[in-house]
């Protein structure tokens, strides 16, 4: 019997900071077989809609070969397209030597298992969102008949949950007001929707309300949020 097809997937979740000084861990990791790492983004997308005001359930995985699952969003049926956006996309690994001898022409690191380094690629990392983007919008997906199709985008790596508090006002950063720019220049092809979401917190509607936002540029910022159910201080890891 064939074995099922499997996906890489990485630890993700938060450290909670509390204002009594206790931290607080929260790593989870996806499954490798490929259709049970679709599910659970499926089911943890139904639920996380709850958080913008949307009343949504997970109906049904949708054959191989077709969309990937159905919800039922605000009494309606959904059909919904996922793809996953990773960090391989923009790091670049390095030898340790160069590392050490400051000799990689990056300005911005990310560590990984062991003694593993990684470049940030600045300019692959915030058009990240707008390739994956890019490449469902020129697959000409054919609309369901009968249901509106959205578009998901999530990822379990470093991108963010898009927008975040900084001094009181809400910003966001450039990976994401690309990909909201690429859908008001050119639209939204077949989808009705189409949504980000880091598996972690409220999920963000790709639109152009994105681009009202001030952008920070600065890496590293984007990591802190604060999230409005707890008032604490999450950095995500």
């Amino acid at each position: 019997m064939r074995s099922p097809p499997k996906k890489p997937a990485e630890p993700f979740g938060t450290i909670n900071f509390g204002k009594d000084g206790s931290v607080t861990r929260n790593i989870q990791k996806l499954s490798h077989v490929k259709n049970e790492q679709e599910l659970s983004v499926g089911q943890r997308f139904a639920a996380q809609l709850e958080g913008v005001g949307r009343t949504a359930s997970f109906l049904r995985q949708l054959p191989e070969y077709d969309h990937d699952f159905a919800l039922v969003v605000d009494s309606h049926q959904v059909v919904v397209q996922a793809a996953e956006v990773t960090d391989r996309f923009f790091l670049r690994p390095l030898r340790e030597t160069e590392y050490v001898e400051g000799k990689t022409g990056f300005k911005h690191f990310q560590k990984g298992a062991g003694e593993q380094y990684f470049g940030i690629d600045t300019d692959a990392r915030d058009d990240a969102i707008a390739s994956v983007l890019r490449g469902k919008l020129a697959k000409y997906y054919a609309r369901p008949a009968d249901d509106p199709l959205w578009l998901l985008l999530w990822s379990t790596g470093s991108l963010g949950g898009g927008v975040f508090f900084k001094d009181g006002t809400l910003w966001t950063s450039e990976p994401f007001t690309r990909a909201a720019r690429l859908l008001v220049e050119g639209g939204s092809g077949p989808f009705a929707e189409v949504w980000y979401s880091d598996l972690r917190f409220t999920p963000l509607r790709i639109d152009e309300s994105i681009l009202k936002l001030p952008v920070e540029t600065e890496t590293g910022k984007w990591s802190v949020a604060l999230t409005p159910m707890s008032g604490q201080i999450v950095r995500r890891s």
